[in-house]
């Protein structure tokens, strides 16, 4: 909020100079597939629309009847936003401390304009439904692989700082030649500072996971969704289509 798209319209129709816009607020993106920037994706609901046949009422051409429809429904919203502009607020009460907290952003102003509390729960479960489905995904990453090694050492052997090397060995044992390089410590050591964001110090016999890190390494660890031994699976129920909410 607050950071404008500049963009140069023309005076007289001679010169263009730059003219600031404000263009903050929710908006509906039209893509063939998911962003590979997770950051952007996560600051999304995304509905695939590409499993159902097109349905015989829907004109392959728009027409004019289109045109007016459309029309109708700004006027509707317009006119919903004129009437209740300074009657809405975000309701903290609706906020879901048990999912993701960028879920959580995404979800609580539509959770705080409903009144209906069927769909208001509706919302609610397809929020937690993104959530698992988000922990699942992260499952899949190298992070998480390399989070479930750490969990099993420390489970292992508690109140003992996991070294570098045990990790390396670990996953070695692990993915051996599944993946696409060489495990070593030095890489190792780049995934738990670059990608974990957590801090390694230098004993007698190597480096370890920095004591200091137990909180953060355990937070991690249940965005995750990393059990011991294994990236927890669960079947979960599919997330409702927004349009049906």
């Amino acid at each position: 909020r607050g950071f404008p798209v500049l963009r140069s319209e023309a005076k007289t129709g001679k010169e263009f100079s730059p003219r600031a816009f404000s263009v903050f607020g929710p908006k509906l993106v039209a893509t063939r597939g998911f962003f590979e920037d997770r950051a952007l994706e996560t600051r999304c609901l995304t509905e695939g629309t590409g499993g159902r046949a097109l349905r015989t009422d829907i004109p392959l051409n728009l027409t004019e009847t289109y045109r007016e429809e459309s029309l109708a429904i700004r006027n509707q919203l317009l006119m919903y936003r004129l009437r209740n502009v300074g009657s809405l607020a975000v309701r903290p009460e609706f906020l879901d401390r048990e999912i993701e907290p960028r879920l959580a952003q995404v979800f609580l102003p539509l959770l705080s304009v409903i009144e209906d509390e069927g769909a208001r729960g509706r919302l609610q479960k397809a929020a937690r439904a993104f959530h698992r489905e988000l922990v699942a995904e992260r499952g899949t990453d190298r992070e998480a692989t390399v989070l479930e090694v750490i969990h099993g050492l420390r489970e292992a052997v508690p109140g003992t700082p996991v070294a570098v090397k045990a990790i390396t060995e670990a996953l070695t044992d692990r993915v051996g030649e599944d993946w696409d390089r060489k495990i070593t410590p030095h890489w190792v050591g780049y995934l738990l500072r670059r990608k974990l964001g957590l801090r390694t110090e230098r004993h007698e016999s190597g480096y370890v996971v920095a004591p200091g890190e137990s909180g953060k390494l355990d937070r991690l660890i249940e965005r995750y969704g990393v059990t011991v031994g294994h990236v927890e699976r669960r079947e979960e129920p599919e997330v409702p289509a927004l349009h049906e909410l």
